[in-house]
């Protein structure tokens, strides 16, 4: 704690062996590569990397780099260049990291579904499909797993989504339904394809990978 707040991403160094505090500190340490460290791994960057990019590179969610290391980097932005030798934790150890992480990452989920909201066909998508409305019998048949941005809205409202990814499986996974059951060259099959390029946009955008 710091002035009566606690902070999720401040790791206690107190007690490490002098070794283990120079590797934590990034003294002698090889940048721009992954880091074992008593206190979690770590990445010392190199001069202008930005969150962003070394997400990209770690196959790591930037996002989840700038919500860990925003407490000791304040106002840390995931396209922000970062001086040699700056040190971002890599992953959560803690209960407190991943629940502020995950509030983050979802805040991140919630923006993407909002751009997705705003696109011009997005009322095509924002309800379950109907075989018999829409003369389709053989829809279930050809679509296994139906899915439509109404019910990702619904679950991530609910708290449903206990990882990002499971958040983008079910917004691609509606577009791509709309492309595996119509033919290229149709309309619908137009509208499916759009669809899932904003949301790719978007979440690179927004900090995923």
């Amino acid at each position: 704690k710091t002035d009566g707040k606690y902070h999720p991403s401040m790791r206690d160094t107190s007690g490490l062996e002098p070794d283990a505090l120079d590797l934590v500190m990034g003294n002698g340490v090889r940048r721009g590569v992954r880091v074992r460290t008593e206190l979690g791994n770590a990445y010392f960057a190199l001069e202008d990397e930005t969150p962003f990019n070394i997400g990209q590179k770690l196959h790591v969610y930037g996002n989840q780099l700038v919500a860990l290391n925003n407490w000791h980097l304040p106002g840390l932005k995931l396209r922000a260049k970062l001086r040699e030798g700056t040190r971002l934790w890599l992953d959560p150890t803690s209960d407190d990291e991943r629940e502020s992480m995950q509030e983050e990452l979802m805040e991140r989920c919630d923006k993407v579904l909002n751009a997705l909201q705003r696109h011009r066909f997005h009322n095509i998508f924002a309800n379950p499909v109907d075989p018999v409305m829409l003369g389709i019998p053989d829809y279930e048949t050809v679509i296994k797993d139906p899915m439509d941005l109404g019910t990702v809205s619904d679950k991530l409202r609910q708290g449903l989504y206990k990882h990002p990814r499971e958040f983008e499986y079910e917004c691609r996974l509606t577009f791509q339904n709309c492309t595996t059951y119509n033919s290229p060259g149709t309309d619908a099959y137009a509208m499916g394809a759009a669809m899932e390029a904003e949301f790719v946009k978007k979440w690179l955008e927004l900090g995923f990978c």
